[in-house]
């Protein structure tokens, strides 16, 4: 019961009030009038002329929208005009603006009242809001004061019930009067918000509340029409003509979905004469109702101003007009409401270039954050690992395209990171962070699932798709030369192989969880059956005592990681892992197998380019001239022997593969000079021989070869063809930018 006590609490109260009744002129009635009905939906907070994060040109926006309604009322006898939902951000940074400053309300609520809407039909966005900041929007959108710029805007929801009492936590509709001919004719509104709301918000973000009446399961507008609505708006209220204003997406006239009822409410029911729905676009099409009238149909879809116009006679009769979809992305920003703005782009641009702390040391510069573990997704991970307190971490990378950490250094190794930054770290700006429980078998097969997305090439590369999730905090080897299903290998968690029936606390974002059998777009709900309505779920950043103000962002969080290691009085430094995974495009056989002297030579000739070498000069009694890999590494400076043996059969160590990597970066033109060093942080540096201290300094700064969970480099180790491709994926990677 706690959502129904808090939303009645203060201004509230008012938006239980059925019915307004809108006075007719002065003076002597007109023979007829024209009402324009106007809609928008899914504007998602774009109230700026450009965007804060990016800084691009915002294409459509409340400002265009204002200024194409000031020309089209100018022209019309009455207007009416809707909001259908999402009319507030989607992403993080607004409310996190809003929740720093006095005010609380997310800025699209000022462009609302500003615009003069006469209803907001609430959807997903809005219904998920947490406490404070969705009671801070009701509040000023029914706020009568000077404080408040601009008219209240009514909120219209008849299917958000107060799942005890069974009645509407908001007002279900509301009635325009208009006086034509001397005779009063009633125009009903009534709202229908999300109602799929599960499948995107837990069931904490509305605990107290229902999605529709105890007997509609499956959560149709047809049934809370036809049992209840289309009685009291057409019998009780008498009302002429009915809208039905919906945040819902067009969907099917023949198949039932909850997420998208339009046509199904059209198709469906009589009594309604005009339906308003968010819709995937702008749009408008008909559908026969069960009465055989047609009845349309209009989507401003995130995109458009729709605009229906109406025409009311005073022999009772009703004509309704063609309906459009007005293209905002040519209209001009109204000057009003950008100068109105301007504060709230002002505060969110400022906030985002506060410096949350400093960086320093060897952050690597990989980009390919789903194909090689690196210093910039560790750093998210231990993010959520911080704030969830799991033992384990997914997430799907999400940077700006060609970012890393390191690019925030400058050329002494320093640097500072900004909130602007962490959005690049993490750029999907709506996800919130949860705490759920999964088995050890739910993570292998989504990491199973997840290796079916990758494959070789011809030339022996790895490509897939950059948006699948990784696992951290567990180790593990992805081998995709093995057939799917078993290309996950040796999972271990600290330091003991993962059992199939054991239970870890996991973070993830709603990214995954938002998911459901019929909207499943990465595969999580196929594999582990989770998603906001499971029990599984045990936290919520969103509703916590650390992160609500924060909204559950995962890159607020991200700041607030970087905020809370700052304030220990350090810089941060690239994280320590807790866990390590490879790819590999071979067999898990193949990958284990030791690598010899010549193969290493042969793969560093090719990524050399094979180029031509010059007969004589050749020592190595056990290595036969022709071969040109041999001949090449000689020359080069790659092999220099061992007396007086190449050695070619037997396997290479670490430490030997590693001197190799760096006389190959020097060949190359890209290995050290001068005078450097830089610290071991190897736990077993100590192992490594003295030839090789460079090359193990080297291997910190270019990370060929990863050290095991314990710290350990295992110098003196057989290098494996796994981590040989691993290397070789790096010495390409640093040949494609030279």
């Amino acid at each position: 019961m706690r959502l129904f006590h808090r939303i009645q609490s203060g201004a509230l109260a008012l938006i239980l009030s059925l019915g307004l009744a809108c006075p007719a002129a002065a003076g002597v009635s007109p023979s007829q009038i024209t009402l324009q009905i106007f809609s928008t939906g899914g504007m998602d907070g774009r109230t700026y002329s450009q965007d804060p994060l990016t800084e691009e040109a915002v294409p459509v926006s409340y400002l265009k929208a204002a200024a194409a309604l000031s020309e089209e009322r100018s022209a019309a006898d009455e207007s009416i005009l809707l909001d259908l939902g999402n009319a507030v951000s989607s992403g993080a940074l607004s409310g996190y603006a809003a929740g720093q400053s006095s005010e609380g309300y997310d800025p699209a609520a000022v462009c609302l009242r500003y615009l003069d809407y006469d209803a907001l039909i609430p959807g997903r966005r809005e219904l998920s809001l947490n406490r404070e900041p969705g009671q801070a929007l009701w509040e000023f959108l029914s706020e009568d004061s000077a404080r408040a710029a601009g008219s209240p805007v009514d909120v219209l929801c008849a299917n958000y019930l107060d799942a005890a009492a069974q009645e509407p936590v908001f007002k279900p509709y509301k009635i325009l009067s208009y006086t034509v001919g001397g005779k009063v004719f009633r125009v009903g509104i009534l709202g229908f918000g999300n109602a799929d709301l599960p499948a995107s918000a837990p069931v904490i973000r509305y605990e107290g509340a229902a999605l529709s009446s105890s007997e509609n399961d499956a959560g149709s507008y047809v049934y809370e029409w036809t049992h209840r609505w289309q009685k009291e708006l057409r019998e009780d209220e008498g009302c002429d003509f009915v809208i039905a204003a919906l945040h819902s997406g067009l969907g099917s006239s023949d198949v039932f979905d909850p997420s998208s009822q339009a046509a199904w409410l059209a198709s469906h029911t009589e009594g309604i004469d005009l339906i308003l729905a968010s819709g995937e676009s702008a749009g408008v099409t008909a559908f026969r109702n069960t009465a055989g009238k047609q009845v349309s149909v209009v989507c401003p879809g995130g995109s458009a101003l729709t605009k229906t116009s109406l025409t009311i006679r005073r022999d009772g009769t009703f004509s309704l007009g063609k309906s459009q979809c007005l293209d905002l992305a040519g209209c001009e920003d109204d000057p009003g409401l950008s100068a109105l703005m301007a504060p709230y782009y002002g505060r969110e641009d400022s906030l985002l270039d506060i410096d949350l702390g400093s960086l320093s040391g060897q952050w690597d510069d990989v980009t390919s954050l789903s194909l090689i573990q690196n210093d910039t997704m560790n750093l998210l991970h231990e993010a959520q690992l911080w704030a969830s307190g799991a033992q384990v971490s997914i997430a799907v990378p999400a940077a700006a395209e060609g970012f890393s950490v390191s690019s925030l250094l400058d050329s002494r190794g320093h640097g500072t990171v900004t909130l602007r930054d962490c959005w690049s770290i993490y750029g999907r700006d709506g996800d919130t962070l949860y705490l759920i429980e999964m088995t050890g078998e739910q993570i292998r097969k989504w990491l199973e699932a997840c290796a079916t997305q990758y494959s070789v090439d011809s030339s022996g590369y790895i490509v897939g798709s950059s948006q699948i999730a990784q696992v951290y905090g567990i180790s593990y080897n992805i081998y995709l030369g093995n057939p799917e299903g078993v290309r996950v290998a040796s999972l271990i968690y600290d330091g003991k192989p993962v059992n199939e029936g054991q239970i870890f606390r996991v973070a993830v974002s709603s990214q995954l969880l938002s998911t459901t059998a019929q909207n499943d777009p990465y595969g999580w709900y196929a594999v582990t059956g989770i998603n906001l309505e499971s029990n599984q779920i045990l936290w919520d950043a969103s509703v916590s005592d650390d992160f609500s103000s924060d909204g559950g962002s995962v890159t607020l969080i991200l700041s607030e990681y970087i905020r809370a290691m700052t304030a220990r009085g350090r810089e941060l430094t690239p994280p320590t892992a807790k866990s390590r995974w490879t790819m590999v495009g071979s067999t898990s056989q193949e990958a284990m197998a030791s690598v010899t002297r010549l193969e290493l030579a042969e793969a560093l000739y090719e990524e050399a380019g094979r180029p031509a070498v010059t007969a004589g000069g050749f020592t190595f009694s056990d290595m036969p001239q022709n071969s040109s890999a041999a001949v090449w590494a000689v020359q080069s400076g790659i092999i220099l022997g061992s007396g007086g043996l190449f050695q070619p059969d037997a396997p290479v160590t670490r430490e030997q593969a590693l001197l190799m990597f760096l006389r190959f970066d020097r060949y190359r033109g890209q290995g050290p000079s001068g005078d450097w060093a830089a610290a071991l942080p190897y736990t077993d540096a100590a192992d490594g021989s003295p030839w090789a201290a460079e090359a193990l300094m080297w291997n910190v700064v270019r990370q060929y070869l990863l050290p095991d969970a314990a710290g350990n480099l295992r110098p003196q180790a057989s290098l494996n063809a796994a981590e040989m491709n691993a290397a070789l994926r790096i010495i390409r990677k640093f040949g494609a930018e030279q």
